[in-house]
């Protein structure tokens, strides 16, 4: 991650758009039931419009998507990629969140465990787990955050975890569409999960992509006011 050259497109658009514009991995608080859709990245269509190109696509394009969404420089991105997405509720992983939560089973049961030292053992690293004693804490840390819930402690900021941390970088990765619709850019799924099988009130979310038509149609001013509703004076 290259804060310089993510500060200096923050300050670009802010010339462009103004002080209220967006900054890359910014903190917003969203509610987690308004997050219905999440981006499609197998899609082609969604892979060329991330990518900005309409040659021939590159191999493992559908990741490549996926990191220049999340971790390009500049948030404000714009062409077609918020036109192809599919319903967060069909996501696997919200699916066995819920399983884990609503049957009180465990991670291995639920199938997360499993899929992810088959993931480590295919990749060999996968959400920064790359041994077995990875996945043990990631999961330990996921139950943390459960037993938060359940007594009504909420999910915290990245800065609550740790002063030192870049803006809301680490969190439940986020874009906006160019209609203010708040997507799933499928990191921090299983964090997003928890918060809605809980029916949490709000959640702090890590903006990584914003469409500049959101921008200029007051639909990511509106997402900010209702943010600073949550926050509080």
């Amino acid at each position: 991650m290259r804060i310089e050259k993510i500060a200096e497109a923050d300050a670009i658009n802010r010339g462009i758009y103004g002080e209220r514009c967006p900054a890359k991995f910014q903190c917003l608080y969203v509610k987690p039931k308004d997050i219905f859709y999440e981006i499609d990245s197998q899609d082609a269509d969604f892979q060329r419009a991330v990518l900005n190109t309409h040659e021939a696509l590159p191999s493992k394009a559908a990741i490549r998507a996926r990191a220049r969404l999340r971790n390009g420089e500049n948030v404000v991105l714009g062409g077609d990629w918020d036109m192809f997405l599919q319903p967060f509720k069909d996501n696997i992983t919200r699916k066995r969140v819920f399983n884990k939560i609503q049957s009180n089973i465990s991670w291995r049961d639920a199938g997360c465990y499993d899929w992810m030292e088959r993931a480590v053992r295919r990749d060999g690293e996968v959400d920064g787990c790359k041994d077995v004693d990875d996945i043990k804490r990631r999961f330990e840390i996921l139950d943390n955050i459960i037993k938060d819930c359940h007594q009504e402690i909420g999910l915290a900021s990245q800065k609550d975890l740790c002063p030192t941390a870049f803006r809301e970088f680490g969190g439940i990765a986020v874009a906006i569409s160019r209609d203010g619709e708040i997507i799933s850019a499928s990191a921090g799924n299983h964090r997003l999960s928890i918060a809605q099988c809980f029916d949490l009130k709000w959640i702090p979310v890590c903006i990584c992509a914003v469409h500049p038509l959101s921008i200029e149609n007051g639909s990511w001013n509106k997402l900010r006011e209702l943010s600073n509703i949550a926050v509080g004076p």
